[in-house]
């Protein structure tokens, strides 16, 4: 028996995330540049998912490096941010949240940035590679430029983050799908902002919404390589819808489970780049609605068909 909206009980929060090497990569011999991570805590109460992507530009020698302590920033951070507010009301705490976060991630990155600096200073070889050592020995932060999309869930609300390329999307009960985050038009081509920049603090976007209100049982956040495989300009949003029906229909184990071998064939069959996807969702509020597959959805080593 389903029960209505109105009485349901507590958000329970979860999330889970894929990352895998872009065809074109395995081609050129590069590793994965991308970085994805999930924590919750508090039986469900808070969630919290991190996708990054490190730059392909020349200057970004640690691309991958940087992409790995942005995630890890960024779930520390949000723990940290939730649990010194998490006595406040719902609203102001989630406000409170999408304004302190980017500060508590951006400098905890930095940091961790400088000490592997101070631990293992940038070598000839990769000055060298980077087509302008003069630029990178000035400011050898570069080496580790990454994007980062962050999406948490606490006090009854839906916080994100973003600096630089990417997508994050909810999707609604009813199946509606909006962007939780004004585009940046700045963002045209490969041009994207970065971590690694000087101006990081005021180049991310943040926001916050309230999950009742507008009915948010699922987020999803991905890195470019996964957003830009699609030629249509709704492919992403299209994707979300997909990804919400599958968790109804066959569970969000076995969509889990088959994430990975699905960003894989979108990859090797759009851009070739690495492609990370990461979903957030409420688990109470879909639990009562999960069904069995209907005969057209399967799961497959190859994806999703």
């Amino acid at each position: 028996m389903t029960t209505s909206p109105g009485a349901r009980d507590a958000h329970r929060w979860a999330a889970f995330g894929a990352s895998v090497r872009g065809s074109a990569h395995v081609r050129e011999a590069l590793p994965n540049q991308d970085a994805v991570g999930c924590r919750s805590g508090d039986s469900g109460r808070w969630a919290v998912t991190a996708v990054a992507d490190g730059h392909g530009h020349s200057l970004a020698v640690r691309a991958d490096r940087g992409a790995h302590l942005a995630v890890d920033a960024a779930l520390e951070a949000a723990r940290s941010c939730w649990e010194a507010l998490r006595g406040q009301a719902g609203g102001f705490a989630a406000a409170a949240v999408a304004e302190e976060l980017p500060t508590v991630m951006a400098t905890s990155w930095m940091a961790s940035v400088q000490r592997d600096l101070a631990e293992a200073p940038l070598t000839a070889s990769e000055l060298a590679s980077s087509g302008n050592a003069e630029a990178l020995s000035s400011y050898p932060e570069t080496a580790y430029g990454t994007t980062l999309i962050v999406a948490l869930a606490v006090a009854g609300s839906i916080v994100t983050c973003q600096i630089g390329d990417g997508d994050v999307v909810a999707v609604k009960r009813d199946g509606t799908v909006f962007r939780l985050l004004p585009a940046d038009t700045r963002l045209v081509g490969t041009k994207t902002t970065s971590l690694a920049s000087r101006s990081a603090l005021s180049d991310f976007r943040a926001s916050h919404v309230d999950v009742d209100s507008e009915a948010i049982e699922v987020v999803v956040a991905a890195t470019d390589g996964y957003v830009n495989s699609f030629s249509a300009e709704d492919g992403f949003a299209a994707a979300g819808r997909d990804l919400w029906r599958l968790i109804h229909e066959v569970g969000a184990s076995s969509v889990e489970g088959a994430l990975a071998s699905w960003l894989e064939s979108t990859s090797t069959d759009g851009t070739g780049d690495d492609a990370t996807l990461a979903i957030l969702f409420d688990d109470v509020g879909l639990e009562d609605t999960v069904r069995l597959p209907d005969p057209g959805t399967t799961i497959s080593d190859g994806g999703i068909l």
